[in-house]
């Protein structure tokens, strides 16, 4: 496979879909309810993401903020579909960080859900989507072929000719 060529540093080429910040709620006795999960209400259609993941009760030595989780409905979707929303990837997030993530494009769009640990009391989550040109170094690559295939016709057509 090729590698993807992005623009990654034009601000233009990024469009925040999601901005969100839970606070647990907390007893008298010192407990609290978990956090539910974050269900993202945009379908994706591309595939590049920047996802922003911050904690204000994280624990210095807390990593793991959880699971980005990428769904699909199988079928026409509704109530005219019997099929479920499945899960077709799940990307590990750490804690106070942004990271990029490359979901696979298997369907049209797709639903994203990021499920929080229990321990966590407080959670934002901002997502960015890439909105810019993509390209792969494999269609460079096979238009560099045709381009030299093209000149060795040629030539091998120069020299067959009476």
């Amino acid at each position: 496979m090729g590698q993807l060529l992005i623009n990654l540093g034009n601000q233009e080429n990024w469009l925040q879909w999601y901005d969100e910040s839970r606070q647990a709620q907390t007893y008298p006795d010192g407990t609290y309810q978990a956090l539910p999960a974050f269900e993202i209400p945009v379908l994706f259609d591309r595939r590049i993401l920047a996802v922003k993941n911050f904690s204000t009760t994280a624990k210095a030595t807390w990593r793991f903020a959880g699971n980005l989780i990428q769904r699909f409905q199988l079928g026409s979707g509704g109530t005219t579909s019997t099929l479920p929303i499945v899960e077709a990837t799940r990307k590990p997030l750490l804690v106070n960080r942004t990271e990029l993530h490359i979901f696979p494009l298997l369907a049209p769009q797709y639903e994203l859900v990021h499920e929080v640990p229990l321990w966590y009391q407080h959670m934002r989550l901002t997502i960015w989507e890439y909105i810019g040109p993509e390209a792969d170094s494999t269609e460079d690559l096979i238009l560099l072929s045709n381009s030299a295939l093209t000149r060795i016709e040629t030539k091998l057509d120069s020299h067959l000719e009476p």
